[in-house]
């Protein structure tokens, strides 16, 4: 199962109730905390793992792509693990494992203040580099996903997904 766990202002975007939101536990390695900003006038998420800080940026969603959120993720999931030399094994067992999803709100503000500097990190590269078409925002999830944090025990979140993945049993 896949559990998001989404900000005030991004259930708030995705038209989701409090009767809509679940009280489950955590998933499939755990949960994934989901914020809505903007860079440069677009919409973007951010959805972290709460256990290994990894992440995907989902950059320029429009109203449609809410809808469809968790498959949105679930396929930049998969995109940024083969990106990042996963054996593709794993990378099917997780796949598998990720169905089906709830939503549910946030309870960690260790991992939205991690995310708030990921986000911040990525305003960042994004105005001085200038990315915007979909190859530079791949390159940016790559970034993001090797910046160290103090948060984690290990190098950067690449090091504590493979570790996190090993781990795992589904």
């Amino acid at each position: 199962m896949l559990v998001l766990r989404g900000t005030q202002k991004l259930l708030k975007d995705l038209r989701l109730k409090k009767t809509d939101l679940s009280e489950s536990g955590d998933g499939a390695l755990g949960s994934w905390f989901a914020n809505l900003f903007w860079i440069e006038r677009r919409k973007c998420v951010l959805i972290t793992n709460d256990q290994t800080l990894y992440s995907v940026l989902l950059f320029g969603l429009t109203k449609p792509d809410f809808d469809t959120l968790d498959t949105r993720f679930r396929d930049g999931l998969i995109a940024n693990l083969r990106r990042d030399g996963f054996p593709p094994e794993q990378i099917a067992s997780l796949a598998m494992a990720l169905n089906p999803s709830v939503w549910s709100v946030t309870n960690s503000r260790s991992v939205l203040g991690s995310m708030n500097d990921m986000i911040l990190t990525a305003k960042y590269l994004v105005a001085i580099k200038r990315r915007e078409t979909e190859d530079e925002i791949r390159n940016l999830n790559i970034d993001l996903n090797r910046t160290p944090m103090s948060a984690l025990k290990r190098f950067d979140a690449v090091s504590e997904m493979a570790v996190a993945l090993e781990d795992w049993k589904p």
